[in-house]
């Protein structure tokens, strides 16, 4: 889901329908110091999963626009869990569901616990809603499949070759785009620790 904003916001941004060249984790606070950012044109789409309390403080002195992507509960598990499970070592211990449960709701993934979390945005939302967008992952499944038309969305981007954007962050399109990155991705990875891609399927 955050991968599928960034795209969508960043080409938004750029006006042009071209997916980023760069990973989304090059733009991601969670791995990164400010300095990293610098060369980043601006205005500079970012991303995170860290709670808002290890947020840098500048992101409200400077009223940042946040949007802050929320998904159902079950759905958001599953899919952490899936992920997670893919970037265990080969020869470390699998990744099993009770483990990644307690990881999640101890803080031992996020710094927080998943409900710290989600308190610490919904406290924002309500002290600072003028700069901050809630958005859901199944509603924007929804917008670009019946309300966010071509038509409509060139209307709100003027013209010019923004008109590629809606087929570009149709939700189908995009998943078939992200799961080609995250298999290059992987490979590179593989190749940089001297691991055969196939053992981490084993």
């Amino acid at each position: 889901g955050t991968h599928w904003l960034w795209e969508v916001v960043s080409m938004t941004v750029k006006g042009i329908s071209d997916y980023e060249p760069r990973s989304k984790e090059s733009t991601m606070l969670d791995f990164h110091v400010p300095e990293d950012f610098d060369n980043i044109a601006r205005p500079r789409v970012l991303n995170t999963h860290l709670p808002f309390n290890l947020l840098p403080k500048k992101i409200l002195e400077k009223r940042c626009k946040i949007l802050y992507l929320q998904r159902n509960p079950k759905d958001m598990m599953v899919s952490g869990f899936n992920h997670l499970k893919k970037m265990v070592p080969p020869n470390a211990p699998p990744l099993l569901w009770e483990d990644w449960l307690h990881y999640l709701f101890t803080g031992q993934i996020m710094g927080v616990g998943w409900h710290k979390h989600k308190k610490g945005y919904e406290d924002i939302l309500e002290e600072r809603s003028d700069h901050v967008l809630p958005l859901f992952y199944e509603d924007m499944k929804k917008v670009c499949y019946v309300t966010c038309s071509p038509s409509q969305l060139r209307g709100l981007l003027k013209k010019g070759p923004k008109h590629r954007i809606p087929s570009k962050i149709d939700f189908v399109k995009c998943r078939e785009v992200l799961t080609e990155a995250l298999d290059n991705y992987t490979k590179r990875w593989c190749k940089s620790e001297g691991v055969e891609p196939h053992a981490l399927n084993d």
